[in-house]
């Protein structure tokens, strides 16, 4: 054995909008240290570079992170279970190519950093080096034509394009999580199709900014 490797990777339903903007992190770039307790142990100095919001139709808004830890105690006594009051929900979405408008099935958004343990002559990290941050997603589409297979080719010409998608609190119609990102460009596409149901284009995408109201 030359070192441990620790590892941490969590997730959940959003109850509010500030676990997505510890996770994206935008104004810093580089994600805090923070502390986490998991039952009795206690994670110290953590560090999440990456973090995934995805939700679709008939479905709440989630969450995940995967990052790491540097020091973790034990004998604390375990905290109590929390049932969140609030929760988000996806409702209807479209999203317009050209002369186009389709229905947005399902999304995904994603920050993605990368944090390296600093090891020096320890078992265990006693540091991190932390990359620069990217930011990709992906829509799941309802398309009325195979074309949108084709548009999904990158092109370093295409114009890029602002997307904005809203989520509404489950018992609070006027509690919304917006998210919007700038410079988005399409990087890949794919059809699916059965007898049981529509055509649908799933499309992935780079972006360059991302904000959270």
């Amino acid at each position: 054995m030359t070192k441990y490797d620790q590892a941490i990777s969590l997730g959940g339903l959003v109850t509010s909008k500030d676990v997505l903007a510890f996770g994206t992190n935008t104004s810093k770039g580089v994600p805090p240290a923070v502390e986490l307790r998991i039952h009795d142990a206690t994670l110290g100095s953590c560090y999440f570079g990456n973090m995934t919001i995805s939700g679709g139709e008939d479905a709440p808004l989630e969450y995940s992170l995967d990052g790491m830890f540097l020091s973790i105690t034990t004998g604390a006594t375990a905290p109590t279970a929390i049932t969140p009051e609030t929760y988000f929900v996806f409702s209807d979405a479209t999203i317009t190519w050209a002369s186009e408008t389709d229905t947005i099935r399902s999304f995904s958004l994603s920050k993605n950093q990368d944090v390296t343990g600093i090891y020096g002559t320890s078992l265990s990290p006693t540091d991190v080096e932390i990359g620069t941050a990217t930011y990709e997603g992906e829509f799941v589409i309802a398309s009325s034509t195979v074309s949108k297979i084709a548009t999904g080719a990158w092109d370093p010409a295409q114009s890029a394009i602002t997307f904005e998608i809203a989520f509404v609190d489950a018992s609070s119609a006027s509690h919304t999580i917006t998210f919007s990102g700038t410079g988005a460009k399409i990087t890949g596409a794919s059809g699916s199709v059965d007898p049981d149901s529509e055509f649908e284009v799933t499309q992935t995408f780079s972006f360059e900014t991302f904000t959270i109201a």
